[in-house]
């Protein structure tokens, strides 16, 4: 038996003994996934939609707190921990009805989700809101993958105007890190 299907059924035997889904269990040996919305998210770490909404909100109020003084706002690194699958990026203001770019250069992961989101007083409670949709409760969530570039749909400044802090939330289920730059304002 050729040595990838070998190791395919080794990562699906052992991860059923765990408990672990099928659907992480293929993102972990590499293989092809499609995870574009909460509910598909949520399947892939185990958890309910709720929940995962739940999380994802606790991980966009702690990312409030990276130090704002960097000489670099639009370089990226993501940290992807079993124990903490939520990263962003430094929040920068945006100033334009655009795409964010992201650049993906280095993704030790077989893929990584991303999604828009904004900071704005005006979103209520922390401010902290998904703007990946055209309706609030929409998301448009990315599979990111290395060495490619992506134009994440937001609706960050039609919805509360220019000059809100854009951030883009990351999320892997187990252990690694990518690597890239972004841009809230992207030139079409």
């Amino acid at each position: 038996m050729p040595s990838f299907l070998t190791k395919g059924l080794v990562v699906l035997s052992v991860a059923s003994s765990f408990g672990i889904s099928p659907l992480a269990a293929n993102a972990a040996k590499g293989g092809e996934s499609t995870s574009h919305s909460y509910s598909e998210a949520a399947r892939e770490f185990g958890i309910s939609e709720k929940d995962f909404n739940t999380q994802l909100q606790q991980a966009a109020k702690t990312s409030s707190t990276r130090p704002s003084s960097r000489t670099n706002y639009e370089r990226v690194h993501f940290e992807f921990r079993t124990f903490n699958a939520y990263d962003s990026t430094y929040r920068i203001p945006k100033q334009t009805k655009s795409a964010y770019h992201l650049k993906s250069n280095t993704v030790n992961r077989p893929w990584y989700s991303a999604e828009a989101w904004g900071q704005s007083y005006k979103a209520g409670r922390t401010g902290n809101v998904s703007v990946s949709g055209p309706r609030v409760d929409d998301h448009n969530i990315y599979q990111i993958k290395a060495n490619k570039r992506y134009k994440l749909t937001n609706y960050l400044v039609e919805r509360y105007g220019s000059r809100n802090n854009a951030y883009i939330m990351a999320w892997s289920h187990g252990d690694g890190n990518a690597w890239g730059y972004w841009n809230p304002d992207s030139k079409v």
